[in-house]
């Protein structure tokens, strides 16, 4: 589990990398007003994305997992081909339908501009259903090489393509909503190329047969259809209410500022600036937690379909432990050098718009990292409805603090970062009560805030003081990198002297790695 995980977290720090490189530049093309229009329409997409793709690869690898431990080879060819079947007309009937609705889309959300991006990002959400069944497919199979590639080759794409064709529209004098909607198209293009890549690799495995499925004739898909959507919709609901809750800010936040006094213009600005600055710098220390919460799931599913209860507990314990190691370090971490990291990448003007912002979600950041794990442990316990709870409360916490706040003159944007740190503190807390009375587990307050919490703070901290009292005169830049990489190594000592990074974690990831290679598997 620790060498898939390992893996996908390799993959996902190139894939920010490259993501970074993809919207700095894009900040000097289009200014705040510009990724306005653009994260207008990949809030829309990332709505439909997780409407479209967060149930179905969840329980397909799910079912995979299931059947593979109790043996059922044809249950397994019978799931792979339904989901295929799903997966490709929902994708089909998302991006027909959000092409169509580009410009009614747009004028409801207040930014008639914004229609040419949501229009070029509308077929990437065929793209991405079916690249979400072939990853569902392997990961249940708990070999994570395939999806961390599809990863790589989707940000690639995005990067070269979505940057030339936006540059070449800049050069020519195109306005910023056609420019941003060049932007945007890269991303589609990117994700045709990575769906492209899997097609291809799984054929190939079938072919080796590395994926033994059997035949799916042989199984009675109505059983296997139920059971799929049992798992599938309930995971679905409660991925997408956070995305959900995303789309009412994008019309909420630009229509409660106009409450505060701003004009539309500024507003927009305002909501471009919070969504290119400080959320992506917000979700970038989920590269770290998602492949944990990936793995879980089909580990736990395959223990739990075992009847080893006790395999599942140090499933649960590993898996939150090292939630609470990345996480929380993360969330001091940004909260501490918010400005200096913002100034690293982006133009002095924008900065000062956003640290501020940044320094008040920080504390999230923990606490997404632990209800990710929750979240999964439930789904890979076969308590896949019980997450909707948690999140459902902390949507609805979202928006009634964000509606109150950002309609106030003296806190306004503000409003958005608070709302959003305490939705997600409310979440978690009904999540953790969820895996005590369904599961009878509960994490150990040592190992998930107390030993986390202290170690940040003690190899943070004296970074921070050194960076604000002596390389942050000498040279901001450099200073800063200086003493994230300080702290990151200090972290990791005093993690390694406190137990919270054990040597069987580490021997478990070189021994992945180690029989990847002796199979002839990348």
């Amino acid at each position: 589990m620790l060498g898939g995980i390992a893996v996908l977290t390799l993959a996902g720090i190139l894939v920010k990398a490259i993501g970074l490189f993809y919207k700095i530049p894009l900040t000097y093309l289009l200014g705040d007003e510009g990724l306005g229009y653009f994260n207008a329409a990949y809030t829309i997409y990332a709505w439909l994305y997780m409407l479209s793709t967060a149930g179905l690869p969840i329980a397909v690898s799910i079912l995979i997992s299931e059947a593979r431990a109790r043996e059922q080879a044809n249950q397994v060819a019978r799931t792979v081909r339904l989901t295929g079947r799903w997966l490709f007309a929902i994708g089909s009937v998302t991006s027909v339908a959000l092409l169509l609705l580009a410009g009614p889309l747009a004028r409801i959300l207040g930014t008639q501009d914004a229609a040419y991006t949501i229009a070029a990002i509308a077929p990437t959400l065929l793209f991405v259903c079916v690249t979400s069944h072939f990853r569902g497919v392997f990961q249940g199979y708990q070999n994570m090489v395939p999806t961390a590639v599809s990863q790589l080759i989707e940000a690639f794409g995005k990067l070269g393509i979505g940057m030339g064709l936006a540059y070449l529209g800049w050069q020519r004098g195109l306005g910023l909503p056609v420019v941003s909607a060049l932007a945007v198209l890269g991303v589609t293009l990117g994700t045709a190329l990575g769906t492209l890549y899997l097609a291809v690799r799984y054929a190939v495995a079938k072919r080796r047969g590395e994926l033994a499925v059997g035949q799916a004739e042989e199984v009675e898909h109505i059983k296997i259809g139920r059971r799929l959507w049992a798992i599938a919709l309930p995971i679905t609901v409660s991925a997408s209410v956070m995305s959900l809750t995303g789309l009412i800010d994008l019309g909420m936040v630009i229509r409660r500022l106009g409450n505060a006094g701003f004009t539309v213009g500024q507003a927009t600005a305002l909501y471009g600036n919070y969504t290119t600055l400080v959320v992506p710098m917000f979700h970038l220390p989920s590269v770290l937690i998602s492949p944990i919460a990936t793995g879980i799931v089909p580990a736990l599913s395959a223990a739990y379909s075992a009847g080893s209860r006790e395999e599942a507990a140090v499933i649960l314990g590993g898996a939150y432990r090292v939630s609470a190691l990345l996480g929380m370090p993360c969330a001091v971490g940004i909260a501490f050098f918010a400005k200096p990291i913002l100034a690293l990448l982006y133009p002095a003007a924008s900065v000062e718009s956003a640290y501020t912002l940044l320094v008040l979600i920080a504390p999230a950041i923990y606490f997404v990292s632990v209800l990710t794990v929750s979240n999964a442990a439930l789904q890979g316990a076969g308590n896949a409805r019980l997450p909707m709870v948690s999140m459902v409360a902390g949507a609805v916490v979202k928006i009634a603090v964000g509606y109150v706040l950002l309609g106030h003159p003296a806190v306004a944007m503000r409003g958005a970062p608070i709302g959003t740190a305490l939705c997600y503190a409310v979440a978690l807390v009904i999540d953790l009560s969820l895996v005590l009375f369904r599961l009878g587990y509960t994490p150990s307050l040592g190992a998930v805030i107390v030993k986390p919490l202290l170690s940040s703070l003690l190899s943070i901290g004296p970074c921070a003081l050194l960076y604000y009292r002596v390389l942050g005169e000498l040279s901001p830049h450099l200073g800063v990198l200086i003493c994230i990489a300080l702290a990151v190594i200090l972290y990791f000592l005093v993690s390694l002297s406190c137990g919270l990074v054990r040597q069987e974690d580490l021997g478990g990831v070189l021994a992945h790695f180690k029989r990847k290679r002796r199979q002839g598997q990348p």
